[in-house]
């Protein structure tokens, strides 16, 4: 089942927390959203204790190919360092969720969240300029919880590659 949310403003960021084996698909995906807006917060709050919600959702043995500035990640703190050289160095960095698309196979403990946002204030994007992306995070039921264990994003896509804001 999937749900389309045209802008992420009722997805709540907050520590998430196991869900009991009967949860349906509506609860995973709201809980599973709410971990996807967490990390972004997290990234703007400049948050990154690997050890902490969100990243506590982040499997110890979570992957993700080489995407823009962000080297490959094999593990959760790779993740988060990936986030931390990206971030810390540019105060301004400033990852903005714009909508999540996301199903969920229950009888397999598999889903995934298709996350729309745009990015500011880094390395190769001056003030005023935000870049469009898609991130695609699966995620997989591990010892009840649902956990993120991949991330692969398309820099660039959406409505435009850049969008300029004085």
């Amino acid at each position: 089942m999937a749900i389309s949310k045209p802008c992420i403003e009722d997805v709540k960021v907050q520590k998430p927390s196991p869900l009991p084996e009967t949860a349906t698909e509506e609860e995973i995906i709201s809980h599973i959203e709410s971990i996807v807006a967490s990390i972004a917060n997290a990234v703007n709050e400049r948050q990154f204790d690997p050890n902490t919600a969100p990243w506590t959702s982040v499997a110890s043995e979570f992957s993700m190919p080489a995407i823009g500035f962000r080297g490959e990640a094999k593990s959760r703190e790779d993740y988060v360092d990936g986030f931390k050289n990206l971030a810390l160095p540019y105060p301004n960095f400033r990852i903005e969720p714009l909508k999540m698309e996301s199903y969920v196979l229950l009888a397999v403990g598999y889903a995934e969240v298709y996350l729309t946002a745009q990015s500011s204030g880094g390395r190769t994007l001056p003030m005023g300029i935000k870049r469009k992306g898609i991130g695609r995070h699966e995620f997989r039921r591990v010892d009840g919880a649902w956990m993120n264990v991949n991330e692969t994003s398309f820099l660039g896509i959406g409505d435009g590659v850049a969008v300029f804001e004085m």
